[in-house]
């Protein structure tokens, strides 16, 4: 049994040791390069983007390219699993997602998504998280995949309800963010959940 553990986590660590791009119906999910500051910018820039993230917008396109310059570091370190979300049309970055959090021995990691508002409500995090789970469970052979959101969060709560994920409870007064206190509500699916869908 601890073999079978420790093989599964070589893999896992095989694979973030050189991040492939993943693709969707619409999406190339790949490695964020420094040319796409612009687009990063353009999305974390606006409030609504963050009105439930922990992070703030971005005020400069300097934030885009330190965030971008972060990503570059954690591919170097193989410890990274966000990807640009590479619109095939539009040949642009309109999101963020991925995994972070990833406990190699543990065999989990948590799923997340953030996208430009021009995007909201067309299918985009349904059809990346649904990739993104398969991902997890057939090649970077994870045990559990959770995710976690801003209590109050309605749109993202339904993509993780489609995707399969269970409601575990919430973590209340979470973090704290312009002064508020706020909750944190955390989602999880299971290997075994996932092959009987």
């Amino acid at each position: 049994m601890i073999m079978a553990v420790e093989g599964e986590s070589i893999i896992m660590a095989q694979i973030l040791n050189d991040l492939p791009s993943v693709e969707t119906e619409r999406l190339i999910l790949r490695k964020f390069c420094i040319e796409d500051a612009v687009d990063v910018f353009e999305y974390i820039s606006d409030p609504e983007v963050c009105k439930y993230a922990r992070w703030y917008p971005f005020k400069t396109i300097e934030e885009a390219k330190q965030i971008i310059e972060q990503r570059l570091k954690e591919y170097a370190s193989h410890s990274g699993g966000l990807w640009g979300a590479y619109h095939r049309d539009k040949r642009k970055i309109i999101g963020t997602v991925g995994f972070f959090n990833i406990d190699v021995n543990n065999l989990k990691a948590e799923l997340g998504y953030t996208f430009a508002r021009n995007y909201w409500g067309q299918g985009y995090a349904t059809e990346v998280a649904k990739v993104l789970v398969t991902f997890g469970f057939n090649k970077l052979k994870l045990e559990r995949i959770e995710a976690r959101c801003h209590g109050d969060n309605e749109a993202s709560i339904r993509v993780l309800e489609k995707i399969g994920m269970s409601y575990e409870g919430t973590l209340r007064k979470d973090y704290r963010k312009n002064g508020v206190f706020h909750n944190t509500s955390i989602y999880s699916i299971l290997k075994e959940e996932y092959l009987k869908q």
